[in-house]
């Protein structure tokens, strides 16, 4: 992704025709909506008529997504000493910018630089800042234009470098106590995921199932595990079934935090029944008789059921033939 002057960018959407507007974007990387446009016009008409503003357009980067868990930021811009965010709305609540600037924050943070983490809403013309006692606060905008022009500017030509998965990326199995003290975000995808599974879950009237897919490091593990830990804090019953020998994590969330975790050749010593939800993870191993038993269980009871799989990890041909997936 290339960084870019801000004021080129209102320039072209302005004079280019679409093709033309869009051979831009493309060229620069970039992924804005015509509403974020005319959330960023409205900010630099404000901090225009503010001093120094020779250079507090330039060297932005726009729309950037970290890689694998495509966290998007509306604008970033890179000094020394700091990294500068800047998010774009027509209109939020205080509630929703407070979430989003905390998420930003704690992903910024792992680059080791003062991180300043800001949203405009263009209908009020108002700047918030996430403070550092990590609240809300309402600020002039000649504070943001001050702390722009005083950036000493630092050119990144890879920016996706600067992110390291490892950092944010928790697992509850090498990271177990962070997992558990909720040190982690969820993506607005497995946010996503998670509301509708959540929701579905208070429908006891039949069976309800869901198929949690994605490739290696994508994040359904922890999807699945964020689940059934806010199942289990709420003092509800929670069996996860996992179609393999335990890792040590798992030995550890069931020692350590009373969790309830089998390997798949134990599940017929417990009532299925028993349980509010049961989660098979690494399901594309599992045999198509203990699949068939587990559904036909789940059904009878009208309980809840999350498949987790990533159906290329299949260890054998007889795995792979027994597709799994499609059934």
């Amino acid at each position: 992704m290339k960084n870019i002057n801000i004021l080129s960018l209102i320039q072209a959407y302005d004079s280019l025709k679409n093709e033309d507007y869009g051979n831009f974007l493309v060229y620069h990387g970039i992924e804005i909506k015509d509403e974020e446009i005319n959330d960023l016009k409205s900010l630099i008409k404000i901090l225009k008529d503010r001093p120094n503003i020779e250079s507090i357009f330039s060297q932005f980067h726009v729309s950037f997504k970290i890689p694998q868990i495509a966290k998007e930021f509306d604008l970033l811009r890179f000094g020394e000493k700091s990294i500068i965010n800047i998010e774009l709305k027509s209109s939020s609540s205080e509630g929703k910018i407070l979430k989003q600037l905390r998420r930003n924050r704690y992903y910024l943070k792992f680059i080791n630089k003062e991180v300043y983490n800001f949203t405009f809403v263009s209908n009020e013309n108002k700047l918030y800042c996430l403070n550092d006692a990590n609240s809300l606060e309402e600020i002039a905008f000649e504070d943001l234009a001050k702390l722009l022009y005083e950036q000493k500017v630092r050119n990144i030509e890879h920016i996706d470098e600067l992110f390291n998965p490892s950092d944010y990326l928790v697992s509850p199995f090498n990271s177990s106590e962070k997992f558990i003290k909720n040190k982690y975000f969820l993506t607005q995808q497995q946010e996503s995921v998670k509301s509708e599974i959540i929701v579905t879950l208070k429908d006891n009237t039949k069976a309800n199932f869901f198929a949690v897919t994605g490739s290696a490091g994508t994040g359904k593990t922890l999807l699945t595990y964020d689940i059934a830990k806010e199942i289990i804090n709420e003092e509800k019953k929670v069996l996860l079934i996992h179609c393999g020998n335990l890792n040590d994590g798992q030995n550890t969330l069931n020692s350590k935090y009373n969790w309830k975790i089998i390997g798949i050749k134990y599940y017929k010593n417990y009532e299925l029944s028993d349980y509010d939800l049961i989660i098979i993870d690494e399901v594309q191993r599992i045999y198509p008789n203990q699949f068939e038993d587990i559904v036909k269980k789940i059904q009878q009871s009208n309980g809840h059921c999350i498949f987790s799989y990533d159906k290329v990890q299949t260890l054998s041909v007889k795995e792979a033939r027994n597709n799994i997936d499609n059934k």
